[in-house]
């Protein structure tokens, strides 16, 4: 019933399928700045901004050309895993989970 993100370096997170709004499998999606969080030459975890979204949350690895995009509750949520394969898998398994 819900997606759990758990992290080590940063505020684990728990979705609701129901209550995501919309998924999207992005390729330019831009970073931005990091406004709090953690952040090593490995991964990027927490709030962020740039032009497009705005505020959002970011769980990702510094190096992936590719992410999710969920949109929940007027909030984005962004999820970059190590791999654009890796991506890609995570990407499928949600759409078979979101109504």
């Amino acid at each position: 019933s819900s997606m759990v993100i758990d992290s080590t370096f940063w505020h684990s997170l728990e979705v609701e399928y129901d209550a995501i709004d919309s998924i999207e499998y992005r390729t330019d999606l831009a970073t931005g700045i990091r406004t709090s969080g953690f952040g090593s030459a490995r991964l990027q975890m927490g709030l962020f901004t740039n032009g497009e979204l705005g505020s959002y949350t970011r769980y990702g690895y510094v190096k992936a050309n590719d992410s999710i995009h969920i949109l929940c509750d007027d909030a984005h949520l962004v999820i970059a895993l190590q791999t654009s394969e890796a991506t890609q898998a995570l990407y499928e398994t949600l759409l078979t989970k979101v109504k």
